[in-house]
């Protein structure tokens, strides 16, 4: 067991401490001072001193290890006397540790404590010591008048002796960047978060970037749509619901198993009247859907905003019918191109 721990937990709590048979130690402070001869400013700080003084007994170190190790007072003490025995022994040939407070040793047939090396203490802000610079002035040099005569006023004054120092090792910080270089990291910087900020606008907000930029957007027209339609059922034209004349336009007929492509629907109708958008996807808010229509654009559909769509939501068609069958079989062939989604749905929408 190292009762050499214990003793310095005890110390630095305490400030003293007895060992049985050893000895008290003390926790001694140390002001601070000036060592002439070798020009050194020494911070306060504490010093451990050993009192031989065997005539008052203490069981604080005892009762500690008990505690700490949880055996008997008599197992404590058992360790305690031990220790010391050894530590007797072992100083007759060499020093020996106590702790971290310093080294027992024999000089002149008698117990010796050495201090362990000094160290700036926390107490003391860790504080270390100082050697000062040497200051040598240059001698006054005497004024000698001519006999009879009075010295000049000029004479009398003290002459201006500046002292000499002596620097060693003296260390130069290096020289600050120039300020030229400060102003070409700034100009730097300024430009990259500029460019930036650019992109970003760019990136995320389309519409706020060409107004920036003073250009102007114009709107897509919606196109004509072509329905496909199975002439296993009909082979009737769409005909005029109103008396507007709903558009048609005339595309050459294409075979498609078995199904024909005929035009979709264009024009909103005659107020009461009824057609079939083919709503492809819905949005909360315009930037999104714009970004949709460019997307479908891409993929060769002629998408559009439908302007009296029901709800909230933004409505995305890909081309009005006049029926939900018609609607339908324009759907499956627009998903079977892989050209818009499967949760596509025809929407009946009645003219106000």
């Amino acid at each position: 067991m190292d009762v050499g721990f214990y003793v310095s937990e005890l110390l630095e709590l305490h400030g003293n401490i007895t060992v049985p048979g050893l000895g008290r130690l003390v926790r001694a402070r140390i002001d601070g001072y000036f060592n002439e001869a070798e020009q050194t400013f020494y911070p306060p700080r504490y010093e451990v001193r050993f009192e031989p003084d065997l005539a008052e007994d203490d069981d604080t170190l005892i009762n500690y290890i008990a505690d700490k190790k949880n055996i008997s007072v008599a197992s404590a003490k058992y360790f305690i006397e031990k220790h010391v025995i050894n530590l007797k022994q072992e100083a007759l040939t060499g020093e020996v540790m106590m702790g971290n407070t310093g080294v027992f040793y024999i000089e002149n047939n008698e117990l010796t404590f050495k201090p362990d090396s000094l160290q700036g203490d926390k107490a003391f802000y860790g504080l270390s010591s100082v050697k000062a610079n040497k200051v040598i002035t240059q001698p006054v040099a005497e004024i000698v008048s001519e006999p009879g005569s009075a010295p000049s006023p000029e004479a009398l004054e003290s002459p201006n002796i500046e002292p000499v120092i002596e620097q060693d090792n003296v260390i130069y910080e290096d020289e600050p960047t120039s300020r030229g270089a400060r102003n070409w990291i700034i100009i730097f910087a300024v430009i990259i978060g500029l460019a930036l900020a650019v992109f970003g606008l760019q990136r995320y907000n389309p519409a706020a970037f060409n107004k920036l930029l003073g250009r102007e957007v114009k709107p897509v027209a919606a196109p004509k749509q072509v329905v496909v339609v199975d002439t296993t059922k009909t082979d009737t034209a769409v005909k005029s619901t109103d008396s507007t004349k709903v558009d048609t336009l005339t595309a050459k007929n294409k075979s498609i198993n078995n199904r024909t492509i005929i035009p979709a629907v264009t024009g909103t109708g005659a107020p009461g009247s009824t057609r079939v958008e083919l709503i492809i996807e819905a949005f909360k808010s315009l930037q999104k859907a714009n970004a949709a229509l460019e997307r479908y654009k891409a993929k060769g559909v002629n998408a559009y905003i439908v302007p009296d769509a029901p709800g909230k939501r933004i409505m995305l068609s890909a081309g009005a019918y006049p029926t939900r069958d018609s609607a339908k079989v324009a759907m499956n062939a627009l998903i079977t191109a892989k050209k818009i989604y499967k949760d596509s749905y025809p929407l009946e929408i009645k003219q106000k």
